[in-house]
């Protein structure tokens, strides 16, 4: 591909109250092997209260920024930003999100190549409506096993979850810092940076689930007898402590704690309740690996979302360096159902036509029903492998904070009355109310019994059942365009529909 003849590409990013995570960002597009020329950077920010737009402006001058006067969401944001993009191709990036230097390449070489064979196979429904990336989580990781065994005796907890996990700390403890006083104060504030960033990256990936919050508002986990959880690391030069706060252990039982297969503690328990702490560096321990964001997006047969691969130890960075990993991968392009906001490039042409976000949603959910209905226009979406983010997750917002329960549960229903047909927004409806009003009289009893609930979803979705008549009614002009206008059967949609 001659690289003088590429298209300009707009890159969007949002951004509210991001700054923390605007350094990397725009660094990383800066060093893309795309020519500097033929890319146009917009950053839409939404009412920032952090000082993201001087600091900008100062550090990042090439950058287009758009001010809105209020927060108009990661839906309308985007849509602002592709008003303002000169570019053929856009391309959307989180703003806690890094990219590889082969990001954008790989994806406009492979809109090319699946658009030459779309006018080849000259089927109307086989049109390209966009290239994303695979994502991974923003660090490697060490993954951390905790293992409980009941003793010789037969004593302990014959609970399926049998520990309680008030709150694990990470702190980095060493770092290796220029001789000059300059240098060493800018990489202590990088290095704190890099704390509160790893510290909220922790990942819990199997046998371990939620289980309320503590005095402080973070979330309390229970773990089964085998846990998995993923320690984030920096990229090389560290050394980290490690606090484990168990609220609840099993008495008398036998607790294994293991990181990268190397043993941590192996004992009787005496109490519980007890605080483990260690220490880990990058000496003497197997090479972190990456974690899996995203290799796209599917839903089930009840509309919910699921990202492929999340939360899956990446099997291709255990040995490789990080600039080794983008020219070694697979280079085969997926097609999906669906791909995350995170990061996808598309024609602006493509957008323009079949409508942007739906700027309703705010955030969550606008991108499997944007590109629900793009499929429904017979449009394909692909995963490019060999274009790769690095994505710190939640950067402008709290997972299941109640903005977030929110605007996940009302867009999902508000998805499928756009695009589904209409007897499974109904069934999903009546389903919904049910949990709602099942979850109410719950909580009502409890409360008699003045006994704490555990559904803070309820007033949620009550609320949102409510909201349904106004939106019944704004929105039916929409679903009637969009089902008019399919060019795909629903019998096809099905066919994407999973089981988990």
């Amino acid at each position: 591909m001659n690289l003088n003849s590429l298209p300009l590409v707009s890159i969007i990013t949002v951004n509210y109250n991001g700054k923390v995570y605007l350094k990397n960002l725009f660094e990383s597009l800066s060093l893309l092997d795309y020519p500097k020329d033929k890319i146009q950077i917009i950053m839409v920010d939404n009412a920032s209260g952090d000082d993201s737009v001087r600091f900008t402006q100062e550090n990042f001058p090439f950058v287009k920024i758009i001010r809105c006067r209020k927060n108009t969401g990661f839906a309308e944001g985007n849509n602002i930003g592709l008003s303002h993009a000169d570019g053929e191709l856009i391309a959307i990036i989180n703003n806690d999100c890094v990219a590889e230097p082969g990001w954008l390449l790989a994806m406009v070489r492979a809109l090319f190549e699946k658009e030459k064979e779309s006018a080849d196979s000259g089927n109307r429904s086989c049109k390209v409506g966009a290239i994303g990336s695979k994502i991974f989580f923003y660090y490697r990781y060490y993954p951390l096993n905790i293992c409980f065994e009941r003793n010789n005796t037969g004593s302990g907890s014959g609970d399926t979850h049998c520990a309680e996990i008030n709150k694990i700390e990470l702190n980095i403890i060493s770092e290796i810092y220029d001789k000059s006083h300059e240098s060493q104060q800018q990489q202590k504030n990088e290095s704190e940076i890099t704390g509160f960033l790893l510290k909220r990256s922790i990942r819990y990936l199997s046998g371990i689930v939620p289980a309320g919050r503590n005095s402080n508002g973070e979330i309390i986990y229970k773990t089964e007898r085998k846990s998995l959880i993923g320690i984030p690391v920096p990229d090389s030069n560290f050394k980290i402590s490690i606090r484990i706060d168990f609220s609840v252990l099993p008495v008398g039982e036998r607790i294994n704690i293991k990181i990268a297969d190397k043993e941590i503690i192996s004992k009787t328990i005496e109490n519980n309740r007890e605080i483990i702490a260690f220490e880990i560096n990058d000496a003497g321990l197997q090479a972190p690996r990456y974690i899996v964001n995203s290799r796209g997006s599917m839903i089930n047969k009840k509309f919910y979302a699921k990202e492929i691969g999340y939360d899956e130890f990446d099997s291709e960075s255990d040995t490789r360096t990080q600039a080794e990993i983008p020219a070694a991968r697979d280079e085969k392009i997926t097609e999906v159902f669906a791909i995350p906001g995170t990061g996808f490039l598309c024609r602006k042409s493509v957008l323009e036509a079949a409508g942007f976000f739906d700027s309703k949603f705010f955030t969550y959910y606008e991108d499997i029903d944007f590109f629900w209905r793009l499929k429904l226009s017979g449009y394909r979406s692909y995963i490019c492998a060999d274009s790769v983010l690095r994505h710190l997750h939640c950067g402008s917002g709290t997972e299941w904070s109640y903005s977030f329960t929110y605007h996940v549960l009302r867009n999902r229903m508000l998805m499928i009355y756009k695009c589904a047909w209409f007897g499974a927004f109904i069934k999903n409806y009546l389903s919904f109310a049910a949990s709602a009003f099942i979850g109410l009289a719950y909580g009502i009893i409890l409360k008699i019994r003045k006994i704490s609930s555990s559904r803070p979803d309820v007033p949620i979705r009550i609320r949102i059942l409510f909201e349904f008549f106004i939106l019944f009614f704004r929105k039916l002009p929409e679903r009637i365009k969009i089902r008019k206008n399919k060019i795909i059967s629903d019998d096809e949609i099905i066919k994407w529909l999973n089981d988990f």
